[in-house]
């Protein structure tokens, strides 16, 4: 993408102003901007640089990198424009003059460069997907279950999953090769026409692409009739049935505490070629649309 060349790029300052950056005439542009935003609260300063040449350095390095790839590895593996300060940010593992003068006369000399201190290698955090197994871990229990879908509480991502296979203040970890800690559970909501509990993650990244697979669940949702051909995916059992009743009303008791019931309403039953398993609680139920190409979560 091309933008203007007198254009610096943009920033949210601490107390939560606009300030945009121009490479000339800034009091012509605030008023060129304010008509633009439709109010007045931002300020444009003058800075040095375009965001144009900005992207530019960044693409002459990222050309070097991809050419050099053993080389760049020990000395660099992050860079990237800060709008704020109108420079490219290189971070160096070898960060003293040295490093800094090898960068520039092997790598890029672009003035608008500035250099910082790596902290450390760059790793990939786990991608939660729905359906994947999961367990959850608490003093007064430790079993395993599926992951549900991607959420926000009040602001904050997490995953949906099994209320009645969860405790209030479980660890949950992921449980398909490594045993990874994601995020601890919040209060269960178990009864009525609700059976899920959400589960902030402190590490990895929640995603609606289904495990196993390459397919994204929607975040829409629908209520499919009697008779569709819905589909299943849990931690045991990744398969499709159809759709018998709806609306239904059950009674459950707790496999570990037989005195303990859960009274469900308006509930699915669905028909699948193979019965779940302990362990597929909190997998999820979509239809799909092949018209659309879009997987509705149930």
């Amino acid at each position: 993408m091309k933008y203007p060349d007198y254009y610096g790029g943009a920033s949210i300052n601490d107390k939560g102003r606009l300030i945009i950056l121009v490479t000339e005439k800034p009091g012509y542009y605030k008023q060129i901007f304010r008509k633009i935003i439709g109010h007045k609260d931002l300020d444009v300063r003058k800075c040095e640089y375009s965001l144009n040449q900005l992207k530019d350095c960044m693409k002459a390095v990222d050309l070097y990198r991809d050419n050099n790839p053993e080389y760049f590895r020990d000395i660099s593996n992050l860079y990237y424009i800060s709008d704020s300060k109108n420079k490219v940010i290189v971070t160096l593992k070898k960060f003293n003059e040295a490093g800094i003068e090898e960068f520039k006369s092997k790598v890029n000399n672009f003035k608008g460069i500035e250099f910082a201190e790596s902290e450390g290698e760059l790793y990939l955090a786990a991608e939660l997907n729905p359906g994947m197994p999961i367990l959850m871990i608490h003093p007064q229990k430790t079993g395993g279950s599926s992951m549900g879908f991607r959420a926000r509480k009040n602001g904050v991502p997490g995953m949906v999953v099994s209320g009645h296979a969860s405790l209030n203040g479980g660890n949950y970890f992921t449980d398909n090769g490594p045993v990874d800690f994601f995020g601890t559970c919040s209060v269960p909501i178990i009864g009525g026409p609700v059976d899920c509990a959400f589960v902030p993650v402190d590490v990895g990244t929640p995603s609606n692409k289904i495990f196993g697979s390459q397919n994204i669940l929607s975040a829409q949702t629908n209520s499919p009739g009697e008779g569709t051909f819905v589909n299943f995916r849990g931690r045991y059992i990744a398969n499709g049935g159809t759709i018998y009743d709806t609306g239904a009303s059950a009674t459950f008791k707790d496999k570990d505490n037989p005195s303990r019931e859960y009274k469900y309403t308006n509930l699915t039953s669905v028909n699948l070629a193979t019965p779940v398993q302990n362990g597929d609680s909190g997998g999820i139920v979509y239809s799909y649309v092949s018209s659309t190409n879009t997987r509705y979560n149930l």
